[in-house]
């Protein structure tokens, strides 16, 4: 396994773990998971596998340190892990799903299976594909109701600029369709060079 010694918070292990599950195909599960103690075994084999890990949490130096590892699988390879949930695969979904708006969730997952050399089921695909729409959309409904914070924002530290945001009331609620924004240091560049065209057409160079 490779195993760390040290991690500094408990979440680290756990990603860890996670990527050691999908990657080896061991069904890995918490024995103990609490503030001071955590510990997974491998479930396989009908739960007679030997692998085993425990890190404890070390108060004084606020660290998690590995107590004891039995780093040996006496079971075979499983294609269906418990560990790769739906929490987990919207999760991982979701960076890629804002990065490719138009990448349908059904073909990514299917490209996790094939990565992981792991099976899903139709049921957790959708669900998966409800849950990463919910958070993405949703979050950009909260970051555009914020739109005006950002004009007035602009407006204070760029002043006698131009912010202007067009919006329409549909079903009563507003929705976003337009922006246009044009700093003052913007329009002087412009006049500027609108200036020096014009005396260059009124004086040509002789």
């Amino acid at each position: 396994m490779g195993s760390r010694n040290y991690f500094t918070e408990k979440k680290e292990f756990t990603d860890v773990m996670h990527t050691y599950s999908l990657q080896n195909g061991k069904n890995l599960k918490f024995v103990k998971n609490d503030k001071k103690i955590v510990s997974m075994k491998c479930v396989g084999a009908g739960g007679k596998c030997t692998w085993y890990v425990y890190y404890a949490y070390i108060s004084a130096i606020k660290t998690w340190q590995l107590r004891k590892i039995i780093d040996v699988h006496t079971c075979n390879r499983d294609f269906n892990l418990k560990l790769m949930n739906l929490e987990w695969l919207s999760k991982h979904m979701e960076k890629t799903v804002r990065e490719n708006p138009h990448m349908k969730v059904t073909n990514m997952c299917e490209k996790v299976s094939v990565k992981w050399n792991i099976g899903r089921s139709r049921n957790m695909t959708y669900r998966t594909e409800a849950m990463v729409t919910k958070n993405v959309k949703g979050s950009y409904k909260e970051q555009f109701k914020r739109i005006y914070d950002y004009a007035h924002e602009l407006l204070r530290t760029n002043s006698r600029s131009t912010v202007k945001i067009k919006v329409e009331e549909v079903n009563g609620e507003l929705i976003f369709r337009r922006f246009y924004a044009c700093l003052k240091a913007c329009k002087d560049s412009f006049t500027c060079c609108m200036a020096f065209n014009w005396v260059r057409w009124v004086l040509p160079e002789r």
